[in-house]
């Protein structure tokens, strides 16, 4: 009888698992700073990208107005400092990195074709 417990909670912890992972890996997300973020995004697999879309679909679904009126000040804020931070670079830093921004689309476009070609 013993058994027969531990293996319906093995069981149990199992067939669960995948869906803490995928709760968890969305907080993970959040943590993670722009670049680890976009390389994670990019190792994922389609499916594993539209579970997270829908995560965070329902997440912003559950908040209230001042919510979310809070999360958009802080994007706001956000965009402001980094357009602060393009301002007080150099030529030639926004040279780099547009050649970085560049050199990401492009593969970011590789992937995207390369995925047409496989429907």
């Amino acid at each position: 009888m013993l058994s027969i417990r531990k293996a319906i909670v093995a069981l149990s912890l199992t067939l669960l698992f995948p869906l803490t992972a995928t709760a968890q890996s969305l907080s993970d997300l959040e943590a993670m700073n722009r670049e680890d973020r976009r390389a994670h995004m990019e190792n994922m697999t389609d499916e594993d990208r539209a579970a997270i879309r829908e995560q965070r679909r329902a997440k912003w679904d559950s908040l209230s107005d001042d919510e979310r009126q809070a999360m958009r000040d802080k994007r706001r804020a956000e965009k402001d400092e980094r357009r602060q931070r393009w301002e007080s670079m150099s030529d030639d830093e926004r040279a780099a990195v547009r050649e970085k921004r560049g050199s990401r689309d492009s593969k970011r476009g590789q992937r995207k074709k390369g995925q047409r070609g496989q429907q």
